[in-house]
């Protein structure tokens, strides 16, 4: 029997995918399946018990369930938790989600009832997706990362050390449509990246298409992200007006169908596009008298998202203490637990992103020293972009322009350090992106090379991102009083593409190998430390 087909398969993955991050990849797989039946207790990951209910209700063949009307917890679960023959079943919250991440997350299920009546297995297998989610995420990071030309060695480094994230292992280790929404996202950012380094038609509506299929995991965290890399792909056309109307609705439709739809649902059921848990929920009589910048200030929101982006553990002891439930009239019986790192692994962590912070600063200088420079900007006018910034050839123009701009970044950067907003690594961290996300804007008028776009466009689209998920948290405080969603798992949607700025300055800015690899020890063990005198003695301690 002739085998070479299967030998020239294997050479090709390989040969995309080297043995070395591959290995990586599977030692996180490995290492979620670990954690998700072993350590990880269960509905101990964020909205675990509504995500898993979700599924159930999917492999029992009940359909999408309807947000106050039909998706519940069920009696056997919420009997678990309130240690009680007599629970009784809870709203799922959970139902205000479209059905992607379920539909596949009930494959394990149904496949595992199966071969198994045992509760304590049924209700881990759906973690197998998130499990799986996270080792193939490595995976499309790196193919991302070289398709700019970082070579194999950095690349498998800097894709590895996602995985080195306390709280994308903890994820990956439950039942939670995070980190397949974070897969999601990263797909249609390489697919975008493709476009602006190729000018690929398909790639555009490939990266469309993953944009769509993200919303249909989850709706409103993609749409903060697919609005603006929308617009910068309508932007990037480089086609004829006629050419450029038809591919321009094509993108733009095949985007936004699946929220689209989920939209009409909801308004043919609920009577509004947006609705969610939170859209009924009783709100102040008077929305409280605080500006931006005292809820930040006051509530270290930035401080929040950033150990919470590190990690965040929860855990449950049943059949104790009283829970009010998202919806439920009465308290519950029994206690959920919280606990983010802290000590050396977070401020590890928070050292090294300060770090490719500041490289990418010095890449920021670097292409402000070049525009600086030329005289001319010999801008082919092949795209709507690069119309709108023919104006700015005129070298006095062009310097105003940016010299205004480096004025600007500044004092909005020093405005910032005046709220007090947190430590003083997060506010460095906060004040670098900031920084960066306005030093870019100018250049969009004034590069064309597609590499050096990327790195401007990912701070771009973090900036814009950013300040919808703020004000939606603000919005929330102000009408509520409570402070809410300050969870840094909110930002994986556009975290590729911060990875990916910071990778195309580790090659501009020809950082070498050695400190990429130091970095990505440094994270790993770090990760090692937190589970091990952290995490586990958590785990162990509210249990107890």
């Amino acid at each position: 029997m002739n085998f070479n087909w299967i030998c020239m398969i294997n050479e090709k993955y390989i040969r995309n995918y080297p043995v070395p991050m591959l290995f990586l990849s599977l030692i996180f797989l490995v290492k979620s399946l670990f954690l998700a039946f072993y350590v990880t207790p269960l509905w101990a990951v964020p909205d675990e018990i509504g995500h898993y209910s979700y599924a159930r209700d999917l492999a029992d063949g009940k359909g999408v369930p309807v947000l106050g009307r039909g998706g519940v917890i069920g009696q056997d679960v919420m009997g678990y938790l309130e240690k009680s023959n007599n629970a009784k079943p809870a709203r799922n919250w959970i139902s205000q989600h479209p059905p992607i991440y379920y539909v596949i997350a009930s494959w394990p299920l149904k496949i595992g009832e199966l071969v198994t009546n045992d509760n304590d297995i049924l209700w881990r297998i759906p973690r197998i997706i998130s499990a799986l989610s996270g080792a193939l995420l490595l995976l499309v990071l790196f193919n991302t990362l070289s398709v700019i030309g970082l070579d194999a060695t950095k690349a498998a480094a800097v894709a590895a050390s996602i995985g080195f994230i306390p709280m994308v292992t903890n994820l990956s280790s439950g039942t939670s449509h995070d980190v397949t929404l974070f897969l999601f996202c990263a797909i249609a950012i390489n697919y975008f990246t493709r476009y602006i380094m190729d000018r690929e038609i398909r790639c555009a509506y490939w990266c469309a298409l993953w944009l769509s299929l993200a919303a249909g995991v989850k709706v409103m965290t993609p749409l903060a992200l697919s609005v603006p890399m929308v617009a910068i792909l309508l932007l990037e056309l480089s086609l004829p007006k006629r050419v450029w109307l038809k591919h321009a609705v094509g993108i733009s439709m095949t985007a936004f169908f699946v929220p689209l739809m989920w939209m009409i649902r909801n308004a043919v059921i609920f009577g509004k596009f947006l609705y969610t848990s939170e859209t009924d929920r009783a709100v102040l009589p008077i929305p409280l008298n605080k500006s931006l910048a005292d809820y930040i200030h006051l509530n270290n929101v930035f401080d929040d998202f950033s150990s919470r982006f590190y990690g965040m553990f929860l855990d449950v002891t049943p059949g104790s203490g009283s829970l009010l439930m998202e919806g439920d009239a009465a308290p519950r019986h029994f206690t959920m637990h919280m606990y983010t790192l802290a000590g050396f692994p977070l401020v590890a962590f928070s050292l090294v992103v300060l770090i490719a912070s500041c490289i990418c600063i010095w890449k920021m200088f670097d292409l402000y020293l070049k525009a600086f420079r030329l005289d001319d900007i010999n801008l082919e006018k092949i795209n709507l972009m690069a119309w709108l910034g023919s104006w700015a050839i005129v070298s006095l123009c062009k310097r105003l322009l940016l010299l205004l701009t480096i004025i600007l970044s500044t004092s909005v950067v020093v405005l910032f350090f005046n709220l007090n907003a947190g430590g003083i690594l997060t506010t460095a961290i906060v004040s670098a992106s900031i920084f960066l996300g306005f030093m870019s804007l100018p250049l969009v008028l004034l590069i064309n090379d597609g590499r050096d776009k990327l790195f401007i466009y990912g701070f771009i689209i973090f900036m814009v991102f950013g300040s919808i998920l703020l004000i939606h948290v603000y919005h929330t405080y102000i009408i509520l009083g409570e402070v809410r969603a300050t969870q840094g798992r909110y930002l994986y949607p556009v975290i590729p593409l911060v990875l990916l700025s910071a990778s195309i300055a580790l090659i501009k800015m020809r950082v070498p190998s050695m400190l990429i690899n130091i970095s990505v020890v440094i994270l790993a063990c770090s990760e090692l430390l937190a589970f091990i005198c952290q995490v586990i003695p958590f785990y162990n301690g509210a249990s107890s």
